[in-house]
């Protein structure tokens, strides 16, 4: 991620990257980051409860994982319209709308940049809300699912 940021920076200086969440890799993360130079257009945000008004803010979604169990983070992003680019190692179920692009994890950081770049350069930005729910990941219908279940298995207890 840091070898694409710098790649990126290469082509345009008015670039950020934000990472959000926490754990054992932020501070060689951090060390990384500032041996190749490019601590300065880095957010560290740390474990945030806003995650989606901090995608409202994003232009791209950049998840280059070597694996995930599905991918939420990337379904998440899907739902505020963001154009994302995931690793091969992010799985197939996690694309539910035309806003996700696969690329394998193999490719050099500057064809990563290449294509992150020409999505930040604009795009339209559209309502996602029904693919969202068609694909089944509506927060209010599995809030509702699971009201469901913890009552049906309360009431055999």
């Amino acid at each position: 991620m840091l070898n694409v940021l710098r790649a990126m920076l290469e082509k345009d200086s008015d670039i950020a990257l934000v990472l959000v969440g926490d754990g054992p890799l932020r501070e060689p993360v951090r060390d990384k980051a500032e041996k190749i130079g490019v601590t300065n257009h880095i957010v560290f945000t740390g474990v945030r409860p806003d995650i989606s008004d901090l995608m409202q803010a994003m232009d791209v979604f950049f998840f280059p994982s070597l694996f995930e169990g599905l991918g939420v983070a990337a379904i998440e992003a899907q739902a505020s319209g963001l154009k994302c680019l995931v690793s091969a190692g992010i799985p197939s179920e996690a694309r539910v709308t035309d806003n996700l692009e696969f690329m394998s994890i193999e490719m050099p950081a500057e064809v990563w940049a290449e294509k992150l770049l020409e999505y930040a350069s604009g795009y339209d930005r559209k309502n996602t809300y029904q693919m969202i729910v068609d694909a089944g990941y509506d927060v209010k219908d599995n809030a509702r699912w699971l009201e469901n279940f913890y009552h049906k298995i309360t009431e055999c207890a």
